[in-house]
């Protein structure tokens, strides 16, 4: 296995981990039961602030070198 198709496939499973931790985490966040007035403006722009956030992260996303052995 070639160093550059390791490296590849090593950025490919954390970005599966984190898009599964993302995932999770909206659905906690939409699926409580204990939120108070789901529809009401708090909650809605909560998860406006939320998006908006996840969507600027990813556009502005950088890689980060790692040491080579």
């Amino acid at each position: 296995m070639t160093e550059s198709l390791r490296r590849r496939l090593q950025q490919a499973l954390l970005y599966g981990v984190y898009q599964r931790r993302a995932v999770a985490t909206l659905c906690l966040l939409a699926f409580r039961s204990d939120v108070p007035a789901r529809s009401g403006p708090s909650f809605g722009m909560l998860f406006a602030r939320l998006l908006i956030l996840g969507i600027l992260s990813e556009s502005f996303s950088f890689t980060i070198p790692v040491a080579e052995r």
